[in-house]
């Protein structure tokens, strides 16, 4: 369906195939448990950039608004690597085509997975990576959540752009994630 101008694209779990299990994975945003809701953002990560591309649709900028959809950079970067590009190489690409917008100013509004259900979930996506498992941890390393995988961390160094909602936001997002760029104070943090 169109929304004025812009082409609206949904994403729904309840069809066949699907188990009762997954297709109940849409049904309800921001609920149930940590395996619903690293579901959820596969979903529209992974399936978001999927339905993208087979509706024919190549977006030159992405936007990933806090962790939600943040599993399409993996899903890029793996786009990338099919190609034979290493992985230093397709997280560059992506990134530089990649909007992440923080709004939640506090720890406990970013999603973070424990590792055992990111590696349950993800496997594949690792994989088609072909990166280790501690490569791939460290692109959702937090010291927030040090034995967790934070979407925020991967939203973060998969995205060139990074804003917040107001200048105070900015400031509090830059003393939150002074942890991915060490080598600058936190006033010169890139974070609009």
């Amino acid at each position: 369906p169109r929304v004025g101008n812009v082409r609206l694209v949904l994403l729904d779990t309840d069809i066949e195939p699907n188990n009762a299990i997954d297709k109940a994975i849409t049904y309800q945003l921001y609920g149930g448990d940590q395996e619903t809701r690293i579901a959820q953002e596969m979903v529209l990560g992974i399936g978001g950039v999927r339905a993208l591309r087979g509706l024919g649709l190549q977006p030159t900028v992405w936007h990933v608004n806090e962790g939600h959809a943040t599993f399409q950079i993996s899903e890029r970067c793996g786009e990338w690597r099919n190609e034979s590009m290493d992985m230093d190489a397709a997280l560059e690409i992506v990134a530089a085509g990649t909007v992440f917008t923080t709004h939640t100013p506090v720890a406990a509004g970013h999603d973070a997975f424990d590792q055992q259900l990111v590696r349950t979930y993800l496997e594949p996506w690792r994989a088609r990576l072909e990166v280790s498992w501690e490569r791939f941890f460290e692109l959702g390393r937090s010291p927030d959540f040090p034995d967790r995988f934070s979407m925020t961390a991967l939203g973060m160094l998969g995205a060139k752009y990074r804003n917040s909602v107001s200048r105070i936001h900015a400031r509090v997002t830059s003393e939150m994630t002074d942890y991915l760029w060490p080598q600058i104070s936190i006033d010169e943090n890139p974070i609009d």
